[in-house]
């Protein structure tokens, strides 16, 4: 008992240390416990903002559970082999029992987790030490994440929905879709929504009336924030349509890619979605592209991002790159090449 009263004596003498030095730095008083609370819950909240946004293909998670499966009863049989050949001079008064196999099962996948845990947490601790951006916010709030890292979650949030639809429908959604009568319809991102989690909205859009009509407007006001570089302000336009941060590469808007041989440079050297520079779109709007060959940040047309060094883009394997803001045009015009013989 005595030594309980003197943890608890020492806790809230601790406390109450970070709460002076929360004061003396110029920060909230609930410093401390935010503190507390991201180091053991943080995993949680990544985990919402991470996995929120992706909708798993039922296929995937059927596969998994057939893997996994597979594991286990291959695991299962080696094991009792190895254990009968460590008993066979013996008499055997046990056999290997499944539950066995199921612990070390379980056991390898709480240390594949576990190493790619250790990554993130040395990433992470990497990025905090180096980032030139301050860890405690203006407002005495403690900075999850950089715009920068959230740029770059968008846009593999974008890459993943884009390869699942191109694993449904065989083709990149269509940059434009038209009416019979030559009408602008629809754009690539709408296309997108139901690949993150975003099917309830995509239900309401009449397909048969364009974007900007009047029965269309309610869905298409509605900001996703999937959509908007963290850095920039604008979140709609002067008539109320939600905005987007991000474009697609104009050299593959309109042509049938269904595999990877579209890409002469291969699929990690070709160009799909960026950051846009300027002149934001609503991200329901038919010809939301941009030309890699105008460089980054040297038009508000073209692609660039509110970071002046560098642009992020999503590749057409589902990798994110970032790329210096002053590479050469004509080096960027090789990343968004596809073959000519897969236009329509």
């Amino acid at each position: 008992m005595q030594l309980c009263r003197k943890l608890i004596y020492w806790a809230l003498c601790g406390l109450g240390c970070f709460v002076m030095l929360g004061c003396l730095l110029g920060v909230r008083v609930w410093f401390p416990f935010q503190i507390a609370f991201y180091c053991l819950f943080g995993w949680t909240v990544f985990l919402y903002r991470k996995l929120s946004p992706i909708e798993v293909p039922s296929k995937t998670v059927v596969n998994g559970v057939i893997i996994l499966l597979a594991l286990t009863i291959s695991t299962h049989f080696m094991m009792r082999q190895l254990y009968a050949g460590r008993t066979e001079k013996e008499p055997a008064t046990r056999t290997w029992r499944f539950r066995w196999t199921i612990a070390v099962v379980g056991v390898v996948l709480l240390m594949f987790g576990a190493g790619i845990a250790a990554v993130g947490i040395t990433h992470q601790s990497v990025w905090m030490v180096s980032s030139k951006e301050r860890f405690i916010a203006a407002d005495g709030a403690v900075r999850t994440a950089s715009p920068q890292n959230i740029s770059r979650n968008n846009l593999k949030v974008m890459s993943l929905a884009l390869n699942a639809y191109m694993d449904q429908n065989k083709s990149i959604p269509p940059a434009t879709t038209w009416s019979p009568s030559g009408r602008l319809m629809h754009g690539w991102q709408t296309a997108l929504l139901p690949y993150f989690q975003e099917g309830e909205l995509y239900a309401q859009i009449d397909f048969d009336k364009p974007w900007n009509d009047p029965r269309n407007r309610k869905p298409f006001t509605h900001v996703l924030k999937v959509y908007l570089h963290p850095m920039v302000d604008e979140t709609s336009d002067s008539q109320g349509y939600a905005l987007t941060s991000y474009a697609l590469n104009e050299e593959i808007a309109d042509r049938k890619i269904g595999s990877f041989d579209a890409f002469p440079r291969g699929a990690s050297n070709t160009v799909m979605i960026g950051e846009a520079a300027g002149n934001f779109r609503p991200w329901g709007y038919p010809l939301n592209t941009r030309d890699l060959s105008l460089g980054l940040n040297r038009s508000a047309n073209g692609f660039g991002g509110p970071d002046r060094r560098v642009t992020n883009f999503a590749l057409a394997d589902g990798s994110i790159r970032a790329i210096r803001n002053d590479a050469d045009p004509e080096f960027l015009e090789l990343l968004s090449i596809v073959n000519v013989r897969t236009k329509h």
